[in-house]
Order: C-alpha cells, then sequence, then structure tokens
C-alpha cells in the first residue's frame, strides 16, 4: 500500500564545497541520501544526482539512466549464424547478427558504463564496431578498453580485432553526461 503524505516544509541543503559555479549558474554532481521517517518505519535510499543552477531563484535535480544511442556492426567469417551476445553494466541487450549493423537505444548511468560483448560459435576472425557517433550525451575520447585487442579508436567508436577460434570476449568502459 502506497501513502500519500506532504512534508512539513521545503527541502533544504547547502551543497557547500567545490562547484561548478561562475557568476550566476552552476552545475555539480552529489551523492546524496534521503531518509524518510513516516508511520510504518524508516526507509532511506541513495543516489548520485546533478543539480543545475541558474540565477538565484532556479533548481534543477536531475537523476536516472540517461539514453544514448550505440550502433554496433559483428562481422566475422564462419560457416555457422554467429550471434554476439552484449550487456551494458550487466544487463543484457538485443543479440547482434554477423554482417548487419545493429541499432540500439540505451539506458547508460550519467558517468561511468561498462559494456561487454562476446560471441560463442566457431569463426576465422573479423572485428566488432561500436558505434557512439549519434549519441549527444557520450564524452568523446571517454572509451577505454579493458579486455580484447583494439584495431582502432576515435573519439566516438571503438573496433575490436576477433581472433579465429570458438569464441571471443570484448570489454570496455565509456562515459556519458546529461
Amino acid at each position: 500500500m502506497e501513502e500519500e503524505w506532504d512534508s512539513p516544509g521545503p527541502l533544504e541543503h547547502d551543497w557547500g564545497g567545490d562547484n561548478a559555479c561562475q557568476g550566476d549558474s552552476c552545475r555539480f554532481r552529489r551523492n546524496v541520501r534521503l531518509t524518510a521517517l513516516g508511520p510504518g518505519g524508516t526507509d532511506s535510499t541513495q543516489s548520485s544526482v546533478e543539480v543545475t543552477c541558474s540565477g538565484a531563484a532556479s533548481l534543477s535535480l536531475e537523476e536516472g539512466p540517461v539514453p544514448i544511442a550505440l550502433e554496433d556492426l559483428l562481422n566475422v567469417d564462419s560457416n555457422e549464424d554467429v550471434r554476439g551476445n552484449v550487456a551494458l553494466n550487466g544487463a543484457p541487450l538485443e543479440a547482434s547478427g554477423s554482417g548487419v549493423p545493429t541499432s540500439r537505444r540505451l539506458e547508460a548511468l550519467p558517468g561511468e558504463n561498462t559494456l561487454t560483448a562476446w560471441i560463442r560459435g566457431a569463426h576465422r576472425g573479423g572485428f566488432w564496431r561500436f558505434d557512439f557517433s549519434g549519441a549527444r550525451a557520450f564524452v568523446p575520447f571517454s572509451i577505454e578498453a579493458a579486455e580484447g585487442a583494439v584495431q582502432s579508436s576515435d573519439a566516438t567508436s571503438v573496433t575490436f580485432r576477433l581472433s579465429e577460434g570458438a569464441s571471443a570476449y570484448v570489454r570496455f568502459r565509456f562515459r556519458v553526461s546529461r
């Protein structure tokens, strides 16, 4: 059962510290914990929020996932129907077929994210390209390969070389802003 109740007054907090403020505007990120005391007990949650101030009377708090676009192209030489599995921050996404670009709308987290991709099935090598060029919130030059052989990379994409074998695994981190 959900209960609705009003706060006895406005929620106020002096953010203090080092903020990215210049003149009338500022933007910074803080980890915050909100604890609510009610008739049913105490509940608490923690989140990373972005605080944006513009002018003395305007304040915006943003949290949650950021939508971004990703296109990937798996290209392997194989007699089998090789499928590529992809996961963002551990959550599985739609599989990729070899030779066909896959366009995705992802829900990334503000800050660092991890994309993991793997294939199972005999193949004679190839490549797997991940391209964020259509993602406005993607932070350019933030791709950092953690596993796999990087063939090439630029501001918004990375291509991994896949060696011949029965499987392949790549993993990289990237950043997203609001």
